[in-house]
Order: structure tokens, then sequence, then C-alpha cells
């Protein structure tokens, strides 16, 4: 999976036997730069050669990312199997919300604004809560303000959870 660090190995065929990998005084550097280059944010790996059987083999380690996902030449791929496939837009959207620690509900909706949300639905909602008893509410309490508390406003933006409780048209 994208970012889960691992390790690669220059020198090995598909069928295990080994063939070598000819390096030379920059060889290490070159694949450490270009792999810095074709990713983002930049990966900085392990580089290192061992000797097995009198050939040279590149190990090549990377430590699991904490920001997530990577691209790599500005695409995105996950691995399923022994193929990497490219990732919808939606895939990369959940890995940044998930690497967050924020679920997708409870991130800002960019393409809303207060006004998207029904008054009177809010209200309805704040006097079944009041009803219930099993949350303090003030009497008076402003509908944005009760919003906020529950974390369901951000600066001044829906969340998409109130979006989908409290627009008439969420989609």
């Amino acid at each position: 999976m994208n970012a889960r660090g691992g390790v690669l190995l220059l020198g090995i065929k598909d069928s295990g036997d080994i063939c070598g990998f000819d390096i030379g005084k920059k060889t290490l550097e070159n694949i450490a730069n270009k792999i810095q280059e074709a990713t983002d944010p930049r990966i900085q790996p392990s580089i290192t050669n061992i000797s097995y059987e009198n050939k040279i083999v590149v190990v090549i380690t990377v430590t699991p990312s904490l920001s997530s996902p990577i691209s790599f030449r500005g695409r995105y791929f996950r691995r399923v199997g022994k193929s990497n496939q490219r990732m919808s837009h939606e895939e990369i959207m959940q890995r940044i919300i998930s690497s967050n620690g924020t679920t997708w509900d409870a991130a800002i909706e960019p393409n809303a604004t207060l006004n998207d949300l029904n008054l009177n639905n809010i209200r309805r909602f704040i006097d079944m809560v009041k009803s219930s008893g099993r949350h303090p509410v003030p009497d008076n309490v402003a509908p944005f303000d009760f919003l906020r508390k529950l974390k369901l406003i951000f600066d001044d933006k829906p969340t998409r959870a109130s979006i989908l409780l409290f627009c008439d048209d969420p989609e």
C-alpha cells in the first residue's frame, strides 16, 4: 500500500535468481536522487549494497511515511497483488483524510457554506436533543453555536456530516 514502506532489491530476478547489479562510484547516490526527484513528498530511502555469490545486490529500504499518500511523477499508485494500479481521486482524498486522523464525515465540505444549512432542520434537531434529556442544551442557544460545540462546523464552514444532516439537498 502507498506509504507503508518496504525493501526493494536490485540485482535479483523475479524467479529469485541473483543476476547482480552493476554499480559505479555514484550509482547509489544517483538512485537516491532519482527517487527523491520523482516522489512527493520526497522519499529519502536508505540505499546500500551487499555482495552475494560474487554479485552485487542493491538494497533500497524505504521507511513508512507519516504523510500519506506519496506520488510518483505526479501520479498516485497502490499495490494490488503483483501489479501497481493508479489510485482514483476519491482514494487519494480518503488516504489524505485518514492520514490526518479525520473521518470523511468530519472533514469540511469545501463546496458548501453555512447558507446551505437549513436553520429549521437545526432547530428541530436541537429540540429533539433537549427533549431526550441526554445532553444539556441552553435555552436560547444559537443554531450555529450548537453545531460548533458538536464539531459540525469548523471555521464557519460546515462539515460533510452537517451537510448530510441539515441541508435540504445534500447532493
